[in-house]
């Protein structure tokens, strides 16, 4: 069984809780190279302007629409491994798969499972956060996932 199929069928909208939370049960790796995925700090992975530099992707791809659902307070629109590959690219899902131990093959399917939920998280107010104010958010989800266990 691949991990995504330990991580379950998104089926649909996903919901808030489920798929961050147990990615970070089952790959504590996969959830901090998913959220450094959003951080603009030197050594984080994807576009360095972070959770900036995913937005423009996804919009710069025809992918707006479901990147706005998932700022906004409405329910998030679902993206599969193809649009996150078209939008973030080999060299990023690169990157997360060698942080995550994610196989490269199976980057894409995790990333659209979680950054739905991971981008939702830190925009609860349906307003992109200012770059000071994310990475003190991205801290402390962090902490929450990854704290003691």
């Amino acid at each position: 069984m691949g991990l995504l199929d330990e991580l379950g069928s998104a089926g649909g909208v996903l919901k808030n809780a489920g798929t961050l939370a147990e990615l970070a049960r089952q790959n504590p790796a996969a959830a901090q190279a998913a959220i450094s995925l959003l951080s603009a700090k030197p050594g984080s992975i994807g576009p360095s302007d972070g959770l900036a530099g995913i937005i423009k992707a996804f919009q710069s791809k025809g992918l707006g629409d479901a990147v706005a659902s998932w700022i906004s307070t409405n329910p998030n629109h679902p993206v599969d491994g193809s649009q996150v590959t078209q939008a973030l690219g080999h060299d990023t899902l690169k990157q997360f798969s060698e942080q995550s131990g994610v196989p490269l093959g199976d980057a894409a399917g995790v990333l659209a499972r979680v950054l739905p939920t991971l981008i939702d998280s830190v925009s609860p107010s349906g307003k992109v956060p200012e770059p000071a104010g994310l990475e003190g958010q991205l801290g402390t989800l962090l902490g929450g996932l990854l704290g003691p266990r």
